[in-house]
């Protein structure tokens, strides 16, 4: 059962007691918790799915996944499948801003403006990107990709360049050199950042490591991405047909305009990656995302 309504907000348009935006394992937590507590709730989700599980080679820290584990995009649809099951409401769209007025929160997706009483932020992270002096900005999307699954699979043997040496870099390597792929990891430091087990699975798929490798110039070529490397302090050009990036990541966040800031905590609430950009577990994610609910129902009901 929904909460009752001020006479104000029920003036106007439809009020919400929760909106969850983004619809990765955190915003899927929220909304399966919403449903389950009667909560006037839908989650806003981009039309294209954006979670970081549908780039997972396999996930089995996850009760959902099974004793054997599943791949990301095989628990992302068992995710779904739940959400749907409980009676959660979901709606296309793409925010762009948060602002409130009179306790009231107004979310602006395009063409559309929505009103509810709390918001939960489930919009994980965005990768970073290169700077424009190493990477043109017109490449990204045509040779240089910061999704796996974005890459073109091609009739012959392509040769990728990854960027990276953190976890989502070696398993994004993998899964392009299970695709074929012949793939070579520049990794900056002089080690990587990853588990024993996902390094020897690079090592048996026959990926090219190379450390202590930065990259100076990413330039359009006739064969792919002409690449000028510096492999400890020697410059080194190849060329790739592919360029992945996974360099790190940022909070992807919507403008919140300076008074709904004020309300972080208190009506407006970060899950998942948003609010913790280090850990990037699915498990703990689709938990933070049921807390951060119970939270979202408990301040309305002492505001109410």
């Amino acid at each position: 059962m929904s909460f009752p309504r001020s006479r104000e907000s029920m003036r106007n348009k439809k009020t919400y007691d929760l909106l969850i935006i983004g619809a990765g394992s955190a915003g899927l937590g929220a909304g399966i918790q919403a449903a389950h507590l009667g909560m006037e709730h839908a989650i806003i989700e981009r039309k294209e799915p954006q979670s970081r599980l549908l780039l997972a080679r396999r996930v089995e820290n996850f009760p959902l996944a099974g004793a054997g584990g599943q791949s990301g995009p095989e628990l992302y649809r068992s995710l779904i499948a739940q959400s749907r099951q409980s009676g959660v409401n979901r709606i296309p769209g793409l925010v762009s801003s948060i602002e409130i007025n009179r306790r009231v929160f107004i979310v602006d997706a395009g063409k559309k403006r929505y009103q509810t009483r709390a918001v939960i932020l489930a919009t994980g992270l965005m990768p970073k990107k290169l700077g424009r002096k190493i990477a043109p900005q017109e490449l990204e999307g045509k040779k240089i990709f910061y999704r796996w699954t974005d890459i073109p699979l091609g009739k012959r043997k392509e040769k990728v360049l990854v960027i990276g040496g953190g976890e989502v870099a070696f398993d994004q390597a993998c899964s392009l050199a299970e695709k074929g792929f012949e793939v070579t990891m520049a990794i900056r430091a002089k080690t990587d950042r990853v588990f024993d087990s996902l390094r020897g699975e690079a090592v048996k798929l026959g990926i090219r490591v190379k450390y202590e490798t930065e990259i100076l110039k990413l330039a359009d070529g006739r064969g792919g991405i002409e690449a000028t490397l510096s492999v400890s302090g020697q410059a080194v050009h190849e060329i790739f047909n592919h360029c992945l990036t996974a360099i790190g990541s940022i909070r992807n966040l919507p403008d919140l305009t300076p008074s709904a800031r004020q309300y972080l905590n208190a009506g407006l609430f970060l899950a998942g990656d948003a609010a913790h950009p280090k850990i990037k577990q699915a498990a703990i994610a689709f938990g933070d995302g049921i807390k951060m609910t119970i939270e979202a129902y408990e301040y309305i009901r002492k505001d109410r």
